[in-house]
C-alpha cells in the first residue's frame, strides 16, 4: 500500500524531504544563530550569522572559551560583528569584553548543535 502511494505521489510530482541543514553543511553555507536575551544576558534577541568554517574548529571555540575573541570577531562579516558589539554595549557606551565572549559561546554552541 505505502509504495502505492509513493509511487503515485512521484507521478504526480512532489518530491522527497530533502535534509536542509546537510545541504547547507556541505556548500559551506553560513549558520544563522538567534539567541534569546537570557541566553547571553542581553537586553533582546540577537540574530547573526557564524561562517560554516567557525562552527566546527576546534581552534575558534577554544579560543572563545578561554576568553581569546579577537581573531574570532574578525572572522565574522561586516553585519556580524556590529551586531554582536552592538548588543555588548552597554547605556555608558562601554563595550564588555565579557558579554561579547558569553555571546560567542551561546552562538558557537547553538550552531553547533544543529540548525
Amino acid at each position: 500500500m505505502a509504495s502505492q502511494t509513493r509511487a503515485a505521489a512521484v507521478k504526480a510530482g512532489a518530491r522527497l524531504p530533502q535534509d536542509h541543514a546537510a545541504r547547507a553543511e556541505a556548500q559551506g553555507q553560513p549558520v544563522k544563530v538567534t539567541l534569546t536575551a537570557d541566553q547571553y544576558g542581553g537586553a533582546e534577541p540577537l540574530t547573526v550569522q557564524l561562517p560554516r568554517a567557525l562552527v566546527d574548529s576546534y581552534e575558534a571555540v577554544n579560543a572563545v572559551y578561554t576568553g581569546f575573541v579577537m581573531p574570532i570577531v574578525q572572522e565574522l562579516d561586516a553585519d556580524a560583528r556590529q551586531a554582536i558589539l552592538d548588543a555588548a554595549t552597554d547605556e555608558t557606551g562601554k563595550t564588555r569584553n565579557t558579554l561579547v565572549q558569553r555571546i560567542l559561546v551561546a552562538a558557537l554552541t547553538q550552531a553547533a548543535q544543529g540548525e
